[in-house]
């Protein structure tokens, strides 16, 4: 993955409508791949679908009320569909990945775990030879000391001795099959119901988080004992922490180590922000139409916004923009190929052909969680398994190993938005050890930003 980034190029332009003109037919202008002509007058509205009537004389008409009120509900019925698969397919890309986080050696992974590697939700080994967890920084940032006290104190209250020199723990310890991480249980147990509260408020605006709430339960969360399992936490939730145990108000608590904050986990809180955005601007896009859509200004100061209050990030933010229009573009029914080549011709004037290579190769991307290069290996994944099974695809991410966790959270975002929820695999929804809160979080969050439309 050396080198696949660099300089923004134009965007790639979405495909033509598809027409059949033959006289006294029906065209159905509709999904890519899926155009059909010659239906006939009586022809029932497909989901999604706007038919036009191809008269003789070459004038079109638009058929009845009704049919559009079908197209609308239908497209409506789509985007939930989507919205959905989004949120569990970012929950199920994390779980299935998170017992082979930071696996650098690849041969470990089948030999912990057997022949085919991550096929299932898995716990992790008890012993984890050579895990950074054990060189990290219990009072801070990076790797450091072990003998400060944030760890254990102030968050992961009882969790410090996983921490402790020579301990080989991995970095989930004890954490079951099926059970999220921390930076993901972030997004659906803090950062949406936030979201969800605040779309009630008078004050809401254009805003699309209210800072203060948000903070306020993320403290809470992370204070409070026994509010979750996992026993890692990263760089970024160490220094906040650090800085309010000083003193400082959650406001002024975000920081940066110059070294690893600037990390794909920064990205997780724009999957929500898309998600949102798709219900809002879903009656104004089609399939065919979806690869227009560009972040407004207000977007993008609001995902730097968001990015920063756990973390202080120059970086991520750009890196956020392109994240969420990725998103929003799937989630609207865009062709997945075809967005991902758009969103890497944001980020670099060749890095949509080094993508296509690297996709053509049969080895898979491995990377750190440096957003330069994780994010890249993302599009790789995306683009590489875009007509693979929803599992498929989650699989062969968990099984490159290096920071999958968190890549893992965004492809099965990107995946679930792709195939909608009916397309993600049925045993991995029921097997999320939070289904029911999931489900809840996410017809609440629905209920807010698309009336009417359920889960």
């Amino acid at each position: 993955m050396r080198g696949v980034y660099g300089v923004r190029v134009a965007r790639v332009m979405p495909r033509n409508e598809l027409r059949t003109p033959l006289p006294q037919t029906l065209t159905l202008i509709c999904r890519p791949r899926m155009a059909v002509a010659g239906a006939g007058v009586g022809a029932t509205c497909p989901m999604a679908w706007r038919l036009v009537l191809v008269l003789a004389a070459g004038a079109e008409s638009v058929l009845t009320q009704e049919c559009e009120q079908q197209a609308s509900m239908a497209s409506a019925g789509g985007i939930v569909d989507r919205v959905k698969g989004a949120l569990f397919g970012m929950c199920a890309g994390d779980a299935l990945a998170m017992p082979v986080h930071w696996y650098y050696d690849r041969r470990r992974i089948f030999t912990d775990f057997g022949r085919d590697g991550i096929t299932k939700y898995e716990s992790p080994k008890k012993s984890f030879q050579g895990s950074i967890m054990n060189l990290s920084n219990t009072g801070g940032g990076g790797r450091g000391s072990d003998q400060g006290d944030i760890i254990g104190r102030v968050i992961l209250h009882d969790k410090k001795q996983y921490w402790l020199r020579g301990g080989n723990y991995h970095y989930h310890h004890g954490m079951a099959p099926g059970e999220n991480t921390l930076d993901t249980q972030v997004v659906t147990k803090l950062l949406m119901p936030s979201m969800t509260h605040f779309a009630g408020t008078a004050k809401a605006g254009t805003a699309v988080v209210d800072r203060d709430d948000y903070l306020s339960r993320y403290v809470k969360f992370f204070t409070t004992p026994n509010t979750h399992n996992d026993v890692y936490a990263a760089t970024a939730h160490r220094m906040f922490f650090a800085n309010f145990a000083g003193g400082k108000p959650p406001a002024e608590c975000a920081d940066n180590d110059g070294h690893n904050t600037d990390a794909i986990d920064g990205l997780l809180n724009v999957i929500p922000m898309a998600m949102r955005r798709a219900m809002l601007v879903a009656g104004d896009y089609t399939p065919q139409t979806a690869l227009g859509f560009k972040a407004g200004n207000e977007d993008a100061a609001e995902i730097s916004r968001v990015i920063n209050y756990i973390r202080r990030s120059s970086e991520l933010p750009g890196f956020g923009v392109v994240a969420y229009e990725l998103l929003v573009r799937v989630m609207l029914g865009a062709d997945l190929k075809a967005a991902v080549l758009a969103s890497a011709g944001d980020l670099g004037r060749g890095l949509p052909r080094q993508i296509e290579a690297a996709a053509r190769d049969s080895d898979d991307p491995m990377t750190a969680c440096y957003v330069s290069s994780s994010f890249p290996a993302l599009l790789v994944f995306a683009y590489k398994y875009a007509d693979s099974p929803f599992r498929a695809a989650l699989c062969a991410s968990a099984n490159a190993g290096g920071e999958n966790v968190n890549r893992g959270s965004l492809l099965g975002a990107v995946m679930g938005a792709a195939h909608g929820f009916k397309g993600v695999d049925g045993k991995l929804v029921k097997g999320l050890v939070a289904h029911d809160e999931i489900e809840a979080t996410g017809r609440a969050f629905i209920d807010a930003f698309h009336g009417g439309a359920h889960l």
